[in-house]
């Protein structure tokens, strides 16, 4: 029977998610080395280190190959051990490594394993043969590819400090239930991975997903933002700040994630023109969005970035632009930079004249940018005097 355990990572001491494994049972020597290391519950041998990946780090990352870590020696990559002494025999290739996402044993050459792991980022059959393949991961891919993103020095050692802070064994039925793994938001029913190509495992029972239609890609990335607008709308019922920031901050994660699948869903406008038009609607809308809960989370630079990303889009009108303009100038005004502020509202007056909030919003920054000057001048003829 299969076996599932997790592993909990940092980036600089920042919490960053949690990757649960599940162990195949056809890989028994294997699995049961991996599981004790994540569970912890070895006694120590005389002379050597605790046998728990607990506080060890993940020493190489290679983007569009693999994550590899476990070293709970030395922590370079160059020692690590296991439950059955120094090393123990490759037990198997009856698993293959034709897919991302499968976890499989680092070695130094035949029958070499130790505690040294990685997970593939992409398929890697080179692999195949030469590396005992004994699991895969089955919750947050997410994860997984934040980490793949990050910036590595020389040898592929990420720049940050990346630690599995803890790990540990799950019952069966445990998976089902973490909330905030992967595309699992323990909100909302969204199904849908992080990255759409991620979504090779989701909605098998009801055939294939196929990115490659227009129309089924843009129907689950609309669906994608309704998700996070369900979300967001949660936020009003929030009992407490730090809940209600902590609902936006899933919101803002799920906008970004359907603005990815625009990105990298979106067919050529001579391929598909409608559906081309309805992906752009769909990222203006979003952008507008995430502009509107990161004002709410004070993420000033993400504002600024959405809503000048929505002013650049020709589909675009002018309700749209000055809706735009409203909320970059307010991000202005929350980073001290008042001139910016009043150009931006000046220029959403001109869009809207009629709009009241507009108009006294301009009013009130404008009087307000007035008395700041007059202070000033006359702080400097005090001085002067």
């Amino acid at each position: 029977m299969s076996a599932f355990v997790y592993m909990d990572f940092a980036v600089g001491g920042e919490p960053v998610g949690r990757v649960v494994f599940e162990l195949f049972d056809d890989t028994p020597l294997t699995s049961a080395n991996f599981r004790a290391l994540c569970k912890g519950d070895k006694p120590t041998p005389e002379g050597s280190v605790p046998l728990t990946f607990k506080d060890s780090n993940i020493h190489r990352i290679v983007r569009n190959f693999a994550i590899q870590g476990g070293d709970i020696v030395y922590g370079d990559g160059t020692g690590g051990t296991s439950i059955y002494g120094d090393q123990f025999d490759d037990e198997n290739f009856v698993h293959n490594h034709a897919e991302p996402f499968v976890l499989s044993m680092a070695n130094a050459g035949p029958n070499s394993n130790k505690s040294q792991f990685f997970v593939t980022l992409k398929g890697s059959p080179h692999l195949d043969g030469k590396h005992v393949a004994f699991g895969k991961v089955v919750a947050g891919k997410s994860v997984l590819r934040q980490l793949e993103e990050l910036d590595t020095a020389p040898g592929d050692v990420p720049v940050l400090p990346v630690t599995i802070t803890n790990c540990g064994e799950l019952k069966r039925d445990a998976k089902l239930l973490l909330p905030f793994i992967g595309s699992q938001d323990g909100l909302t029913a969204d199904k849908y991975e992080e990255h759409p190509d991620d979504n090779f495992n989701v909605g098998k029972e009801e055939g294939e997903l196929n990115f490659d239609d227009p129309e089924q890609a843009l129907r689950v990335t609309l669906e994608i933002k309704a998700y996070a607008t369900e979300v967001y709308k949660m936020a009003g019922d929030a009992e407490s700040e730090e809940e209600r920031a902590m609902v936006l901050r899933v919101a803002l994660q799920k906008y970004k994630k359907a603005l990815r699948y625009v990105f990298e869903l979106s067919p050529d406008p001579d391929s598909s023109k409608k559906a081309y038009d309805e992906f752009q609607k769909a990222k203006l809308a979003l952008n507008q969005n995430m502009g509107l809960v990161a004002l709410q989370l004070k993420k000033y630079d993400q504002v600024i970035n959405s809503t000048t990303s929505a002013l650049e889009m020709e589909c675009a009108t002018s309700r749209d632009r000055a809706k735009a303009l409203s909320r970059r100038s307010s991000a202005y005004q929350g980073l001290k930079k008042q001139e910016r502020a009043i150009n931006d509202l000046e220029q959403a007056h001109e869009l809207l004249p009629s709009d009241p909030q507009i108009s006294k919003s301009l009013t009130a920054l404008k009087q307000e940018s007035e008395m700041k000057e007059k202070k000033q001048k006359a702080q400097y003829a005090k001085f002067f005097s």
